[in-house]
Parts: C-alpha cells; structure tokens; sequence
C-alpha cells in the first residue's frame, strides 16, 4: 500500500508544480480549469490501467514506461502552451512530422528563453527521481481475482466514456498525437499516387493551339505577411524594388491563406480542394492540371523535400515534368539564401521548351529571420514602430524580419526581370504559403494555426 501512494505521488508531483507555476505565469484562468481536470483523469486512468498488470517485473517496466511517457507529455504541453498560447492540435502534428533536423534546430534556437531553460531542467529532475524511485519499489506479484478487475474496470470504462464524450480528449496530447498522425497516413495516402501519376484524372482538357513561346513562373513565399511589405503600406520601405515596378504589377489585397502552417495551406493551393470540396483534391493537382494542357512544368524548390517522412508539398512538386530540390544542408550550415537557386531557374528559363510553367519554392522569411538573407541586407536596426514588442531581442526579431522582406524583395525582382529578359508571353505570379505574426498584435513571433 506504501509503494502504491508513491507512485500516485510520482504522478500527481510533477502535474502540481506545474500547476503552480502557471498560474505564478498567467494568473488565475478559467480557460486552464478543463485541462486540469483532463491531467487529474489521465492519471486516474494511467493508475487503474497498471493495476490489471500481474507480475512484478512487468509491473514495474510498464510503471516506468508509464511515468517517464507521462511527465514527457505533461511538460511538452506546458512549453507548447507557454510558446504558443493554445493547446496542442492536429495542425502541430502535421508540423511536426514535416520538420527537419536544421528546422528544429532554429526552432529552438529561436524561441529558447529562461522559462524553457527551468522547464526541461525540472522534467529532468522529475524523470531522474522517478525512474530511481520506481526501481527501488516493490510490486505485488499477487494474481488479480476475477471480481477486482470488474470492479477496477467500471470506473476504467466510465473515465474513458467522460474523455471521450466530453471536450477534455481534446486537451489530451498523447490522444491528438495519435488521433492527428492516423489523419496524416491518410493524407500521406490521398497523394500516394501524385508522384508518379503527371496527369491526374484531368482527361478533357483542352486549350487553344498557338506557335507562342509561353512562360509562367509561380513563386510560393514562406511565412511572409503583407502587414510588413511596403508595397501593401508598411512605413518601412522593405520592398522597394517591387514598389518601383508597382505600375506593372497587380496587387491583391482580398487573398487570404486556409492556414497558417504550409502542408495545410499549400495541399490546398496546389490542388482543387477548398474548405467546402476536399474530395476535390482526388481529381489531382493544379501541376497535373498544367501538364494535361500540354505546357511542361518544373519544380525548383529551396526547401528540403523530406522531413521524417516524405513531405506532402514534395510529393506534389514530383509531379511536375522536371523538379529540383536546392536545399539538402545540414544544421550547422543554417545561412542559405533564395538567391541560391537563380541559376538553376535561368537554366530553365533558357532552354528551349516552347510552353513552359515553372513553380518556385522559396525558404522565404522563415524562422530564424536573420539567417534568411546576406550582411548587406542588415539595413533596419532602429527600434520598430507599432509593435507590441518591448524587449530588445524581440525587437531586433522584428527588425530581422524587416531585412528578411527585403531580401526576399531582391529575390522577386531578379525573378522578375529574368522573366522580363525573355521578351515572350509571359507572367509571374507570387504568393506566400501563409503569413507571419512578428510582435505586431500579440507578444509573439511566429505561426500557430490557434492563434
């Protein structure tokens, strides 16, 4: 009985210190009272699940399982919360299972503070004494009678029923986990055939015939927001090129993005599905669409094609005639530029394909900003205006972010004036895959699709 209140101890510790030190953060919240009372059932739950464990040895290595998962979990959702002021949600999922190692390692770099510095040492502290705790336990090798496992099973089913028919499932990280990763294999498997199939199910398309020479180039920005281009009224002039050409521009201001992370927001874009039709997005992608209209299409990315697993963007860029993917450095080697891949676009530009559309993925102003553009481009330096940014590096966040719209200024217009070189029928199209709050209405920098 002794060794059972330790490990409801182990359990509940962790979950009350963290307790206190949100509300020593945000102060009394109501908005915090369904997860509390979601952390208080899964333990509940975690605690009678063990109970039907027979055997000391398994009783033992499942508690450990079962406590270090747990902690893991419980302080994951506390940096979650504290980075981004909402609960875990399949839209992180699908970041996540898309990131690669350098995008991890600038994410940490990039939001790494004091609170987060105490919060991984504490977890480590809970899962050292814990772990040696549970070692030192004795557990009953008494087999469980048939009565106790009906009476232990009743409240069981009973606390599942409550998770599951009330809203507190959705607090509960390993629950979205696993919930959001089986919605990503399903997604995952909606564009199995994409890669491998040019034309998708677009069999009468047709389009008129002509001897013009045709070249359309598309560009997909990353995380670059309006609010901060000159060109749609920001007092600093970061895009003074594309400003220049203003005349011969067209410049929409109605467009919004479906999300505010790129695997939801570009499979959307890229493909026939909208919020209201998504079983549009089986017919194929605009890529294939392209293809079935007899223009050849290119894909010239300079983001990495693969995460953990392949990524739902890159199986949609392999569809076209021809793709090239820049990006395959390594976390140490966190500066590489959009301009890095102007020749490769040149290159294609110059041969000799008659009709041509060629889609460009840039890195944009993806985090960390200040590496997403050269020393020569580190022009705005001064205290920003309008942000709700009061410390300095949140600040100088801002004024990177400034200088990385520059950059990716430059980038467009040598894409532009590329394209202009040609002297045929031709257009460029950009748009990004979705904005970026950098300080200007809440003290955050970043994307989060509750937010």
């Amino acid at each position: 009985m002794k060794d059972q209140l330790k490990i409801v101890s182990l359990f509940f510790i962790p979950c009350m210190v963290l307790w206190i030190w949100e509300l020593f953060l945000y102060g009394p919240d109501s908005d915090r009272l369904p997860n509390i009372l979601e952390d208080l059932l899964f333990i509940l739950l975690i605690l009678l699940l063990l109970q039907f464990i027979e055997g000391s040895r398994w009783k033992r290595t499942l508690t450990l399982l079962s406590f270090v998962g747990y902690v893991t979990f419980l302080f994951f959702e506390f940096i979650f919360y504290y980075l981004f002021s909402s609960y875990f949600s399949p839209s992180a999922i699908f970041i996540l299972i898309e990131t690669n190692g350098e995008e991890v390692s600038e994410f940490l770099s990039f939001y790494s503070d004091g609170v987060i510095s105490i919060s991984l040492l504490l977890y480590l502290l809970f899962l050292i004494l814990g772990i040696w705790k549970i070692r030192k336990m004795d557990f009953d090798k008494k087999r469980i009678k048939t009565y106790s496992k009906v009476f232990m099973g009743l409240p069981l089913v009973l606390l599942v029923l409550i998770m599951k028919i009330s809203v507190l499932s959705n607090y509960n990280t390993p629950y979205q986990m696993l919930k959001s990763f089986y919605t990503y294999r399903q997604e995952m498997s909606s564009f199995k055939n994409i890669q491998l199939d040019k034309f998708g199910k677009f069999n009468q398309v047709s389009r008129e015939e002509d001897d013009l020479k045709e070249v359309y180039v598309i560009v997909i920005g990353e995380s670059t927001t309006r609010t901060h281009m000159g060109i749609y009224g920001y007092y600093r002039n970061t895009t003074p090129l594309l400003k220049a050409r203003d005349t011969n521009l067209t410049i929409y201001r109605d467009v919004i993005s479906p999300h505010a992370y790129s695997v939801g927001s570009l499979t959307k874009a890229l493909t026939l599905e909208n919020g209201e039709v998504k079983e549009a997005r089986n017919k194929g992608s605009i890529i294939q669409l392209i293809n079935s209209a007899g223009f050849t299409s290119y894909w010239i990315s300079n983001q990495r094609p693969l995460g953990p697993f392949e990524s739902l963007i890159s199986k949609i860029g392999v569809s076209a005639h021809h793709s090239s993917f820049r990006s395959f450095k390594v976390t140490t080697e966190a500066r590489h530029y959009d301009i890095e891949i102007i020749d490769q676009l040149r290159k294609t530009l110059d041969n000799a394909t008659e009709k041509k559309v060629v889609f460009v993925h840039l890195l944009g102003t993806h985090y960390i900003y200040k590496n997403r553009y050269p020393f020569e481009f580190d022009i705005f330096r001064t205290v920003p205006e309008g942000t709700v940014a009061k410390k300095k590096e949140d600040q100088q966040k801002v004024n990177a972010y400034d200088n990385a719209i520059l950059y990716n200024d430059h980038v467009l217009d040598q894409i532009i004036e590329m394209v202009e070189g040609l002297d045929v029928k031709s257009s460029v199209l950009y748009f990004s895959d979705h904005g970026e709050e950098v300080f200007e209405t809440i003290d955050f920098a970043g994307h989060n699709e509750n937010q």
